[in-house]
C-alpha cells in the first residue's frame, strides 16, 4: 500500500474507472482490489475518502461492503449513515442503514426510529 499512498492517482483511475487522459476501464476486479488497497491506508488521503464515500452510500450495491470497510477509520461515520437515512432515493436509505450498523453508535438508534415513521 505505501507505494499507491505515495501515488493516489493510480489509486483513483483504479477505483473510479477513469484515467488521467480520460480513457475509461472497466474492471470490476481492479476497481474492488484499489478499494481493498485504500481501506490498508493508516489514513486515507481526502480525494480517495471522497471516493469512498460515493461508493459506500451509493446505488450501487456490489462495492459498498468494501468501501464501507475501507471508511472503518474516517471521520463523521455516525453523521454521513444518518443523513443518508434521510434521502429521498430508498437505495441510499438502505446505505445508510447499512453504514451505521457498522458504526455501532447507540446516537444512531433514534434517526433510525425517526427514518421508519
Amino acid at each position: 500500500w505505501p507505494l499507491f499512498y505515495e501515488h493516489t492517482d493510480a489509486l483513483r483511475e483504479a477505483i473510479t474507472g477513469i484515467t488521467n487522459d480520460q480513457s475509461v476501464i472497466d474492471s470490476a476486479n481492479r476497481r474492488r482490489n484499489a478499494i481493498i488497497v485504500a481501506g490498508k491506508f493508516p489514513t486515507l488521503p481526502k480525494a480517495i475518502e471522497n471516493l469512498l464515500w460515493i461508493i459506500a452510500l451509493g446505488e450501487a450495491k456490489a462495492d459498498r461492503p468494501l468501501a464501507r470497510q475501507a471508511l472503518r477509520k474516517a471521520p463523521g461515520r455516525l453523521q454521513r449513515g444518518i443523513s443518508a437515512i434521510e434521502d429521498s432515493k430508498q437505495t441510499i436509505r438502505i446505505a445508510g442503514v447499512e453504514l451505521l450498523g457498522d458504526v455501532g453508535d447507540p446516537a444512531a438508534i433514534e434517526p433510525l426510529k425517526k427514518a421508519l415513521k
